[in-house]
């Protein structure tokens, strides 16, 4: 967590680069409050009241209460640490498909009130939480349906069909090998790896239901 070195824009576009910060107690969070940091994760929006850029926050702002204040505390006992970044940069192209619209920042409007998650388990309640925020809906659409919303990330099969060809067990193994249930590997775009690591077998059979 001490500050990535890959861009986060894509490479195929002179769009410039921007670089994960540092997350740790060394980085510019260090003086931010817990509702600034809060604010950062759920609304895209940093501690200056500037919309960041390749934020989930269209996931993340769907974390519970308790989650996102574990979160930040999990932040703040982190080791201080310190690493040389690229420098950040933009470029006029994607200064101008911002002020147009056509590649949106991660700001998200404010929420209404306290979130609160569902009661953990194997059910459909808890399963569609997980789902709203491990950012499923970036690549296979908001209904799942395969659709997504960003022209710039990669389109996902619908997933309704998926859960309809897998039983939990096998929906369970595809994130824990990376493999269909006949050998084949999944696309490389698809994080299972880092799923796989964030959740349980249990989670992962809820998100199934």
């Amino acid at each position: 967590l001490s500050g990535g070195r890959r861009n986060m824009l894509p490479d195929s576009l002179p769009l410039g680069a921007i670089y994960g910060p540092n997350l740790t107690p060394a980085g510019p969070i260090a003086g931010w409050k817990d509702g600034e940091i809060v604010r950062a994760i759920r609304e895209g929006i940093d501690n200056s009241g500037v919309p960041l850029v390749a934020m989930p926050s269209q996931s993340y702002r769907n974390l519970s209460d308790e989650d996102v204040t574990a979160l930040i505390a999990y932040l703040r006992a982190q080791p201080a640490l310190r690493h040389d970044q690229p420098r950040a940069s933009t470029s006029i192209v994607s200064l101008i498909l911002v002020g147009a619209g056509l590649a949106p920042t991660a700001e998200q409007p404010p929420l209404p009130g306290p979130v609160v998650a569902p009661g953990r388990g194997v059910s459909p309640g808890y399963g569609r939480y997980l789902v709203s925020i491990a950012g499923c809906a970036d690549c296979h659409g908001a209904a799942l349906d395969g659709i997504p919303p960003d022209p710039f990330v990669p389109a996902g099969p619908t997933l309704h069909s998926v859960r309809q060809m897998y039983v939990a067990d096998t929906f369970v193994t595809l994130f824990r090998t990376g493999q269909t249930p006949v050998g084949q590997p999944v696309g490389e775009k698809m994080p299972w790896q880092l799923l796989g690591r964030a959740m349980s077998d249990d989670d992962l059979r809820a998100m199934h239901s």
